[in-house]
Order: C-alpha cells, then structure tokens, then sequence
C-alpha cells in the first residue's frame, strides 16, 4: 500500500490495483498462513474505496474461515461495525452474536468497544448482552464502570426500569465519583420517574444541582425535573422550574442550551395559560417569537399570545366577577 499517494485519481487506481492484489494472493495461496492477513488487508482497502458492502463480505469471510486467528477474532469488530454502516444489522446482530458466544476469546476491552457500538445504533437488546460479558470477563474497574453503565442504559431502553437501577446504583457504588457521574445520574432519575419513584429520582438529580459548574448541564437537571413534578400533579412547581430554563438571557449562544429553552418555554407557555398567568405568557410568547422565530412551535405560541393578549384585555376591562360589561 505504498503506492498510495497522489491525485484522487491515482488513488482510486492504485487501491483497486491493491485489491486485485489481495485478492490474488488469496486465489494462488489459499492454504498459506498469510491468507487471514491478505484478506484483513482486502477488507481495509475495500473499506477505503467505500465499498461498504464488498468489505462486509470480506470480514466474515475472514470470522467464518479464520476464527482462531487475531484478524479473524478482529473481523467480527469490524464486521459488525460495517454492517451497521449499510444497515445489515442482521449481519451485525450475527457478528455480535458470535463474540459474546466466545467471549473470553476477544477481551474485555474489544467487547466493550462493540458494546458502545450497539448503544450509538440504538441496538440495546445486543448491547446489553455485550455488557453483561464485559462484567464477566474482567477484573479492570474502568471497564467493569463502563460496563455497568452500558448496561444501565441499555435495560433503560428496554424498558427494564429496575434493572436499570439496580446496575446503575452497582456503579456509582463501585466509584462514586466515576467519569461518568452526571450521565448515570440523569438515567437512573429518569428510570426512577419512569417506576414512579419520584422522590428518589428528584434525590438523583439533586445530586447534579449539587455538584455541576456546567450551566448546560443545570439547565438539563431543571428540565428533568420539572417533568418528574408534573408527573408528580406539582404544575405550579413544574411552572417555577421551566421558567428558570425559560429566561435565559440568551438562549441562541449555545444550541444545546437553546433546544432546551425553546422546549421549556412552549411548556411553561401552556402551564401559564392553564394558571391565568396571562402576563407571563405574553412575555414568554414574545421571547419566543424572538429567539425562536423559525420552531416548528411557532403556530401554538402565536396562538396561545392572541389568548392571552384577549383574556388580559377582557379582564382588565370587565367587572369584578371577570365578566364582560
């Protein structure tokens, strides 16, 4: 692969000259102790040419004919990553399926690596077995945290709340002050609230309040919260909570922030108009047609601003019981 500078042209030539290469060798030497390694070689070209599924091919080639080999043991990582790449995810389910099979075979660390993987792609059913195996197959306490928390996250998903729980607080009692602190915090709130253990869920978000400097991350713990206090029927406390999201100065310097606001504003929109805080509502109604003047939004808080603009005006010109003259 030496040849591999140049124009995009002579690239493109000399990977497909490359490729030609592996794949002969393959066909003259199908026995020699090379082959897992020319084949490895295929598959990282044919990935660099983008051909996506051509490469996939190649890697479980490689898993079925060279199992015992490090290319082979390293084809089912890859393997299961480019097919999530092409939407294979039968194939990727396949490779996954193979290693936990074989676990102790790939190492903690490779299994962890494909764990993350099945997270990113929403595919929780095989990432939580992918964890379990890393909790198995390792004494290393860094990995048994990311374990531990893949694992809560991925019960989460699934929608095993205590499960969730129970490896979530197995984590933070493994290392209560894990790089991963904030995250678990915020997933084991929102699997509290979810089993209606609101007092333990607003105790996990607390701890956020307590302990975070990051102004986007107090912002997140105030939305979590004022959803666990409507859950709780608190819309007044609910109402205090959205506010503070609601007047942020400046909403638009952080699009993180600004997500947030802009979800915390149309909800604390609503609850002021079922409380009659029909001045609240108009200043919220205009800062949002401020800052968010291209939201999907838009039509509900134009039409909850003409509400409240009539309901103030009929009640500041109608008689004291509130009704018209």
């Amino acid at each position: 692969l030496g040849l591999l500078g140049g124009t995009n042209e002579e690239v493109a030539a000399n990977l497909g000259k490359a490729a030609q290469v592996y794949r002969g060798f393959g066909g003259r030497h199908p026995d020699s102790p090379r082959g897992p390694k020319a084949l490895a070689a295929l598959g990282g070209v044919l990935l660099r040419m983008d051909r996506i599924d051509d490469a996939a091919a190649v890697f479980e080639q490689l898993a079925k004919e060279h199992p015992d080999t490090p290319e082979g043991k390293n084809s089912l990582f890859t393997l299961a990553s480019t097919a999530i790449r092409v939407g294979q995810l039968d194939v990727a389910r396949d490779a996954v399926q193979r290693m936990t099979d074989d676990a102790s075979a790939y190492g903690a660390d490779m299994l962890a690596a494909v764990g993350q993987i099945m997270l990113t792609n929403n595919l929780h059913e095989e990432a939580r077995a992918v964890f379990q195996q890393v909790r198995a197959n390792t004494d290393d306490e860094t990995l048994q945290e990311y374990a531990l928390f893949g694992l809560g996250k991925s019960l989460y998903h699934l929608g095993d709340y205590p499960a969730a729980i129970e490896a979530l607080d197995a984590l933070l009692a493994l290392n209560d002050r894990t790089a991963l602190f904030y995250e678990a915090k915020f997933l084991l709130g929102r699997a509290h609230r979810e089993t209606g253990q609101y007092d333990q869920a607003i105790g996990a978000l607390t701890d956020v309040f307590k302990f975070t400097r990051d102004p986007r991350m107090k912002r997140q713990a105030d939305l979590e919260l004022a959803q666990i206090q409507e859950q709780q029927g608190r819309e007044d406390a609910a109402y205090a909570s959205y506010l503070r999201i609601a007047l942020h100065p400046d909403p638009t310097v952080d699009a993180g922030v600004a997500a947030m606001v802009e979800r915390a504003m149309v909800r604390a929109i609503a609850l002021g108009m079922e409380q009659a805080a029909y001045a609240d509502v108009l200043l919220l109604c205009d800062r949002f047609l401020k800052f968010f003047d291209d939201s999907e939004q838009l039509d509900t808080v134009r039409q909850a601003r003409r509400e409240a603009g009539l309901e103030q005006a009929r009640r500041g010109t109608g008689s004291a019981d509130g009704s018209a003259p």
